[in-house]
């Protein structure tokens, strides 16, 4: 069985499963495969299913398709592949007997940097992750609460056994 792997915060490690025939995915809930999210069309794509042979088509959409960090109007599926509809990620699966291997090497290029990497201004958009919270100053305010706690605790206690 085929399916899209969600990737993303909200819907990482659930399962989706394509259809035969025509899996649309979108917002509008006529869709076979609904997300409530603002970075998603209404019809943003479809993967269609032709025999052995998966392919994922853009219908339009917004904020475009992606496969492999690679923008598509359509494109065939390979096991593993990368998808983002908008700033939702899944991962393209299925067992090895139910998916064409044969149409050609993928069109997948890796970049390489000369130089130190950063970190891109849209990546928290497009981050499995999801935006990265610096929560140092709260563990700083959290620890202070409970030092100041521990001395009024100390103090109530020696009061009480100098009075008694």
């Amino acid at each position: 069985m085929a399916m899209l792997i969600g990737m993303s915060e909200g819907i990482k490690g659930t399962a989706f499963e394509v259809k035969d025939g025509k899996t649309t995915i979108g917002r509008n809930a006529n869709n076979i495969l609904v997300f409530d999210n603002d970075t998603i069309s209404g019809r943003h794509c479809a993967i269609e299913k032709n025999g052995k042979v998966f392919t994922l088509i853009d219908m339009g959409s917004t904020n475009g398709t992606r496969l492999n960090s690679q923008n598509i109007t359509e494109m065939k599926l390979r096991i593993k592949d990368l998808i983002q509809i908008g700033s939702m990620e899944f991962m393209f699966d299925a067992e090895d007997d139910e998916v064409a291997t044969s149409f050609g090497p993928s069109n997948t290029q890796v970049e390489v940097a000369n130089g130190p990497a950063h970190i891109p201004e849209t990546f928290s958009s497009i981050s499995p992750f999801g935006s990265h919270r610096n929560t140092r100053n709260y563990w700083y305010i959290l620890i202070g609460i409970m030092a100041l706690v521990a001395i009024v605790v100390i103090v109530w206690f020696t009061i009480n056994l100098l009075g008694s």
